[in-house]
């Protein structure tokens, strides 16, 4: 079972060699696998919504939900930026069992944060 995270918390994740880490589904892109690093955690939203994964590093993002990656909304990156690196918007469900995976780059470690997106005031 992977380790559980909270939403809007900053996390510094310790990765395994893609091969020896057990995904939830494969990855959602085709990536380099040789030296290649992996990761898995798990989080549940409070609501239905939007919400962002940002990234310190340009790692492959799947939202596995009952075994189906979801597809993202949208997303945003710059390989010359680091705080964040990329940021992915997904559409969650409340109070369901998420599997968050990394994959498909070969750095060792990653900073990651789950948060939602806040909804504009009219």
């Amino acid at each position: 079972q992977p380790p559980s995270i909270d939403l809007g918390k900053l996390y510094e994740l310790s990765l395994a060699p893609q091969e020896t880490v057990k995904l939830a589904t494969p990855p959602g892109k085709k990536s380099i696998s040789d030296g290649a690093s992996a990761g898995v955690v798990r989080f549940t939203v409070p609501k239905d919504g939007q919400y962002r994964v940002a990234l310190s590093r340009g790692f492959w993002i799947d939202v596995v939900d009952d075994g189906k990656a979801l597809a993202s909304l949208d997303f945003s990156g710059s390989p010359d930026c680091a705080a964040p690196r990329k940021v992915v918007v997904f559409s969650l469900k409340a109070d369901r069992s998420l599997v968050l995976q990394l994959s498909g780059a070969t750095e060792t470690s990653v900073k990651l944060s789950v948060t939602p997106v806040a909804a504009l005031q009219e």
